[in-house]
């Protein structure tokens, strides 16, 4: 069978061309420097809500505007203010009204109890306290017609962090309830970007600073169910992050890329690294993206106009940052992306369908670590064929289509997948008894 590969001096060469040629920039300053903010954008403004202006000191209620099209000097208004004073929150659009809930408002993590809303130019709403969203922390998007909240903490009543997703009906203006998906703590400083239907959420902290990435597919939940139910091993997604992160922020540039930004891990308190999560017809890969200017976590970023902006937040010295940072045409690498993936190729196993055995076959064009893993259709792993450094060439493997227990796995469609330093390939095989 023949098989095309990009040569290998072409594809090492582009990356460095690529990240050459990307560089942040500090570009202003903040009206009033803040971390711990959250950010809209609307008719090509970025809105920037509340947070810090000091560590551990209290939150603001100030909704500060800006707008990169106007000219220097001129970018900055004060567009009003929340009910509360809010610090790590949640902020989300949905028919020209901002819904804003959770986060901490003062000094020794008091939060606030009640979502509230805010409509451009007009008063803001308070909805009646509600514990569920009583949270310090956490992410969350807007789908379809349901506020989708993830993780965080209440800072005075650990005992209610009951469930780490929880559902809130624009439409009808009532909390779903909650689900728990992960046992033992409760995370919190996740980032998280929805592509589409697919949610996906990146690192955050777990006891530890985590490396893990979630998809949830919102199409496949009963949403008859309060709420739809989930679990942890149907949702992780390979590979991991390239290193720990949390309190990182995630901005969509393309269809198919998300860069992630700054945050912080177990050694450094704030990083100026950048990543790139492709989401590829295979599976996913992560790459390199130009390192900010600045060391920070707990930011807020947009993009606008093929434009990444980066605000505020905290550095390695524990001082909240005012500088804003820019990073002009991130999608100028696009093409290096999508050639980075041929680097290794997966074939079709046979037979297929089978009965007995399988073969799995994957070929190499260089030397490196790989993983071949057999997934159930809905995500949960049954068997880990091969993790080890292997060298360039074809590499056959059989299944036998017994699980990780040595117990028969039954009749159905099943996934197997490639994991390399360079991302994932994935592809459906039938085992009939």
């Amino acid at each position: 069978m023949a098989k095309i590969f990009v040569k290998i001096g072409i594809v090492l060469l582009l990356p460095s061309l690529a990240v050459a040629s990307q560089k942040w920039q500090i570009i202003d300053q903040m009206l009033r420097q803040v971390a711990g903010a959250e950010v809209i954008t609307r008719d090509n403004k970025i809105y920037i809500f509340g947070g810090y202006a000091e560590v551990e000191g209290a939150a603001t209620r100030t909704i500060q505007v800006y707008d990169p099209s106007a000219a220097v000097g001129s970018r900055w208004q004060i567009a009003g203010e929340m009910l509360f004073p809010r610090s790590n929150f949640v902020a989300r659009l949905y028919q020209d009204t901002v819904y804003i809930v959770g986060g901490r408002s003062g000094q020794r993590r008091e939060t606030v109890t009640a979502m509230e809303t805010w409509t451009f130019g007009n008063a803001g709403k308070l909805y009646p306290s509600d514990p569920i969203l009583n949270r310090i922390g956490s992410t969350g998007e807007i789908w379809q017609h349901y506020l989708i909240i993830l993780g965080g903490y209440n800072g005075n009543n650990p005992e209610l962090n009951m469930g780490y997703i929880t559902i809130f009906d624009l439409a009808t203006g009532r909390s779903l309830g909650q689900n728990r998906i992960f046992a033992g703590q409760s995370r919190y400083s996740q980032a998280s970007i929805l592509v589409n239907s697919n949610l996906f959420i990146f690192g955050g902290v777990r006891g530890v600073v985590s490396n893990r990435v979630y998809r949830i597919n919102l199409d496949t939940l009963d949403w008859e169910q309060d709420p739809p139910a989930v679990n942890e091993n149907s949702i992780r997604v390979f590979p991991d992050l390239p290193r720990p992160r949390s309190a990182m922020k995630a901005v969509q540039t393309a269809l198919d890329t998300v860069y992630l930004i700054g945050g912080h891990d177990a050694a450094e308190k704030a990083l100026n690294v950048v990543s790139k999560f492709i989401i590829t017809p295979y599976g996913y890969q992560h790459d390199v993206g130009p390192p900010l200017q600045r060391a920070r976590k707990d930011l807020v970023a947009a993009a606008i106009d093929s434009v990444i902006y980066v605000f505020g937040g905290v550095n390695e010295y524990n001082e909240v940052l005012g500088s804003v940072e820019a990073l002009l045409n991130p999608l100028d690498n696009s093409v290096e992306q999508k050639e980075v993936i041929s680097t290794f190729r997966l074939e079709q196993n046979y037979p297929n369908p089978f009965n007995l055995s399988t073969t799995i076959e994957f070929e190499l064009t260089r030397s490196e670590e790989i993983r071949l893993d057999i997934f159930s259709s809905n995500g949960r792993l049954i068997r880990t064929l091969v993790q080890s450094k292997l060298a360039a060439g074809v590499h056959h493997y059989t299944w036998d289509g017994y699980t990780s227990e040595n117990s028969p796995a039954p009749s159905g469609v099943y996934l197997y997948t490639l994991t390399t330093e360079f991302g994932t390939q994935t592809r459906k095989l039938l085992l009939v008894k």
